[in-house]
C-alpha cells in the first residue's frame, strides 16, 4: 500500500526568491564575461600597434642602412604635414 504524498505545493517549486537570485547571479556572470571581452578586444588592439611600430621601426633602419648618409629628421618632417594628392582633390570639388 503506497503512502500518500504528504509534500506541500511550495516544497516543489522554486520560490520567488530563488529565482531572483539566480537571475542576478546570471547577470553578474554575463557582465564579468562582457568586461572580459572588452577589455580583451583593447588588449588586441594595443598587440596590433605594437607590431606596427615594430614594423616602422625595422623599415626605417633598413632605409638608414640602404642610405646612410641620410639624417632621421629627414625622414620625418613633424612641424609640416605633407600634402598628398587627395588634399588637392577635395578642393578640386
Amino acid at each position: 500500500m503506497k503512502t500518500p504524498d504528504t509534500t506541500t505545493h511550495s516544497q516543489r517549486a522554486f520560490t520567488l526568491l530563488e529565482m531572483t537570485i539566480v537571475i542576478m547571479v546570471m547577470l553578474a556572470l554575463l557582465t564579468t564575461g562582457l568586461f572580459i571581452s572588452k577589455k580583451t578586444n583593447e588588449w588586441q588592439l594595443g598587440r596590433q600597434a605594437s607590431e606596427t611600430l615594430r614594423s616602422v621601426y625595422a623599415a626605417q633602419r633598413m632605409y638608414l642602412a640602404d642610405n646612410p648618409t641620410a639624417s632621421v629628421s629627414d625622414l620625418t618632417n613633424a612641424k609640416e604635414p605633407r600634402k598628398n594628392n587627395l588634399d588637392k582633390v577635395v578642393k578640386m570639388s
